[in-house]
């Protein structure tokens, strides 16, 4: 009886836009999602509108793994980072209404961050200029489990209070952190006198029609038709569950549909007043315009404007694009660790008769056992580490695919690498940037002195170092025995991140820095315990 009940629902919540396709181009967007077009691995939903009107709505694999239940058109997805340009409308109403200004510091509304630097503003926050330390890269450092441990909107307020250093003085780089969205979400609710999710459903879901749209504020309330998310499992294939677990908003928590998300991209190309002045894009102090606006991308190519924003948390993925020229807007929401910015693209040629790539799965060789190895940056202080067809950066672990003898692809970071001759440097190049990684190997040198412990102020958090017979050792809360490789005589890295120490007059180290990949110079001093 179940599957009779699913079947009618599958019949029944097709539009009937999405029938009037003709059937070979339906068959070249089904080709695009074949890897996920499956009765047995998590998928995808897809949603197109062309001028404004319905032209393509499709799910394709399982929204739940353990009832066997099939995606449809109006599954609801938890699509992360989307949820930004949402924050970002919020606050430009309140804007307009002349009750937050973009020039104020965010202590005007948010008394309890008073002690963060001078110089930073709301228009700051938005795009990505603040420098103001990322709160999920904070927290996990602290010891919260990212995804496990339940993280309220009050804890990410909590360890922002407790800041006292940027990452670089405000405005003078851009730098993605998601603590300016939640203290945007924060100033939203603190203004207005509703809480974030209130005045989103008013404000910006209710007019435009977005019914399958909220803000998902309790993590332990039951969304109907929502889909759990999926990563695959390191060893022995099949696949995890992996959701999120927290209750904070406004960076990410948004719980949508793409036919739903259609909807708003379309006010892109009608140049609605509800997204006025939303693609105003970042300027840095020097005069260097940024592709950030205001919780989107926006970039050109072949002299059109790409509106566009993705979105990745745990066992999610999103995207969302709209190419007003063309008069085309497209969203990508799925339940596992696809590519959907990819994906989009990809279906965004073939509506416009451009020549694609099968973009179900990339050409590759046989892993070389050259390739494995752990690279590190002096440039960018992080480290890579790359065991056979895996590469983890920090705590995040995705497919290392080789495209050549010396070249790799890792496709859900969007980052390609090219390995020189003798396999000790490789050159990696992400969107934003490209830098050079020299391999470095475990010692078994004398490390003794930068042992200890060590506490950080601004984490509340004690540091415990150790020399293993030679292998060097952290434990932290709920993060033991974490593996650190040397890469100097006075550097440390791996999954925590690069540790620098300064040493005192006795040759002892007396504490250290830490930098991730969106923290930088986060002070520890040593302690005896």
């Amino acid at each position: 009886m179940r599957l009779i009940v699913v079947v009618v629902c599958l019949i029944t919540t097709l539009p009937p836009a999405a029938m009037e396709v003709d059937k070979e181009a339906t068959e070249k967007i089904d080709a695009l999602f074949a890897a996920w077009n499956s009765t047995h691995t998590p998928g995808c939903s897809v949603a197109v509108d062309k001028s404004g009107e319905p032209y393509f709505r499709k799910a394709y694999g399982l929204a739940n793994l353990d009832y066997a239940v099939p995606a449809n058109p109006g599954t609801q997805y938890h699509v992360a980072s989307v949820s930004k340009q949402f924050t970002a409308a919020a606050v430009l109403l309140l804007v307009r209404e002349g009750k937050v200004s973009l020039a104020a510091h965010p202590r005007e509304y948010l008394p309890e961050v008073s002690a963060l630097p001078d110089g930073i503003t709301v228009r700051h926050l938005i795009h990505h200029t603040s420098g103001i330390r990322d709160q999920w890269d904070l927290l996990g450092l602290a010891g919260w489990r990212y995804a496990r441990d339940r993280i309220t909107n009050q804890d990410v307020m909590t360890m922002l209070a407790r800041q006292r250093d940027l990452n670089f003085p405000p405005n003078s780089e851009y730098l993605y952190s998601n603590s300016g969205y939640t203290l945007l979400a924060e100033i939203v609710s603190r203004v207005s006198g509703q809480t974030f999710r209130e005045f989103t459903h008013a404000r910006l879901f209710q007019p435009v029609g977005m019914t399958e749209t909220f803000f998902r504020d309790d993590f332990d309330e039951v969304v109907p038709d929502h889909a759990a998310g999926y990563v695959q499992k390191k060893a022995g294939g099949g696949y995890a569950l992996s959701v999120t677990n927290f209750d904070t908003a406004g960076a990410t928590s948004l719980v949508t549909t793409p036919r739903d998300l259609v909807k708003w991209a379309n006010l892109f190309i009608t140049n609605d007043p509800l997204v006025d002045g939303m693609t105003t894009k970042g300027i840095l102090a020097d005069g260097e315009e940024i592709s950030y606006a205001f919780g989107i991308d926006v970039s050109t190519r072949d002299d059109k404007t790409f509106i566009s924003h993705g979105g990745s948390d745990a066992g999610y993925r999103a995207f969302l694009m709209t190419v007003p020229a063309d008069a085309i807007s497209i969203a990508v929401a799925c339940n596992t660790t696809a590519s959907p910015g990819r994906l989009s693209n990809a279906l965004y040629r073939l509506l416009t008769d451009k020549t694609t790539e099968s973009q179900t799965q990339p050409q590759s060789i046989p892993y070389p056992e050259a390739f494995n190895g752990d690279f590190y940056s002096s440039e960018t202080r992080n480290l890579w580490r790359f065991r056979d067809g895996v590469a983890t950066f920090l705590s995040f672990q995705a497919e290392l695919l080789a495209t050549g003898k010396r070249t790799l692809l890792m496709p859900s970071f969007g980052v390609t690498g090219e390995f020189n001759r003798t396999y000790s440097e490789v050159t990696i190049s992400s969107p934003n940037d490209t830098a050079v990684y020299a391999r470095v190997n475990a010692s078994d040198d004398n490390l003794s002195p930068l042992a200890g412990a060590y506490y950080s102020e601004e984490l509340d958090a004690v540091y415990r170092i150790r020399n293993d017979g030679g292998q060097m050792r952290i434990d932290y809360v709920k993060h033991p025995d974490v593996e650190l490789l040397k890469v100097d005589e006075n550097t440390l890295a791996g999954e925590v991140g690069t540790l620098e120490f300064t040493l005192d007059g006795q040759g002892r180290a007396d504490g250290f820095t830490l930098n991730t990949f969106r923290i930088r110079n986060l002070a520890f001093r040593r302690i005896n315990l």
